[in-house]
């Protein structure tokens, strides 16, 4: 009686990251690209290069959003300290900027 073979599988494929892949030692999250893994790290190290309105934010994306959101052309009020427009909540960036 022949001893039989085991079946070889290819385990790199199916169980390791590919070779881009980044683990993040903090939190153990996986991620498939450079630039997402950088943006993950810039939260634990509490690195948030873009700032606004007194808030930080750790991607550009974020950024652009916030301004379009609050600060777009179409914003109805303007801050009488600083000339910034607002579609909402200037009342609120008032009172946190005369602090």
């Amino acid at each position: 009686m022949a001893a039989s073979v085991p079946k070889q599988t290819n385990m790199a494929s199916t169980s390791s990251p590919s070779s881009t892949a980044r683990l993040c030692t903090e939190c153990g999250r996986l991620f498939k690209s450079r630039i997402g893994y950088s943006r993950h790290i810039r939260q634990h190290n509490g690195q948030a290069p873009y700032r606004c309105c007194g808030k930080m934010f750790f991607d550009k994306d974020k950024l652009k959003m916030h301004r379009n959101h609050i600060h777009g052309e179409a914003a109805r009020e303007a801050c009488s300290q600083c000339g910034k427009l607002f579609r909402q909540q200037v009342k609120k960036h008032v009172t946190v900027t005369q602090r």
